[in-house]
């Protein structure tokens, strides 16, 4: 038991590299008028979501501090969305690594600070997490 604990704590820490790796390329490449380089701080790592959803899950939460003070729309969050899906998938592509490797399993605002959390779709349960997901959203 202690072992396989071992082995699935490397795994996490190898897979939070990549993805950490990915997901400040996707947000420093993001080009929109109201989200640049200057409207936001440095990426921030918060969490890894398998703290709540199970060990095996290879999710991870991220921060970006907003250097507004105004409130995001939902047209917005949907733009930063889609522009750092596209993102990630260049940067998949540049790295050799499958199609649709990264998926963004959900964005919000809470005061200044933008939450994105995103899925390395490596596992069976990170496959799973993201269907429970969607039936929760279905809900």
């Amino acid at each position: 038991m202690f072992f396989r604990n071992r082995q699935l704590k490397a795994k996490q820490a190898t897979c939070k590299i990549i993805v950490d790796k990915a997901a400040s390329y996707a947000i420093n490449k993001i080009n929109l008028e109201f989200f640049n380089q200057n409207s936001h701080s440095k990426l921030q790592n918060l969490s890894v979501v398998s703290d709540v959803w199970g060990k095996k899950v290879m999710a991870y939460e991220y921060a970006i501090k907003l250097n507004q003070e105004n409130t995001l729309t939902r047209q917005q969050i949907k733009l930063i969305k889609d522009n750092l899906k596209d993102n990630l998938e260049i940067y998949s592509s540049k790295n050799n690594l499958k199609t649709n490797s990264f998926i963004i399993s959900d964005m919000w605002q809470l005061d200044n600070v933008l939450h994105v959390d995103i899925a390395y779709l490596i596992n069976k349960d990170t496959v799973e997490y993201l269907a429970d997901i969607k039936k929760v959203e279905k809900n």
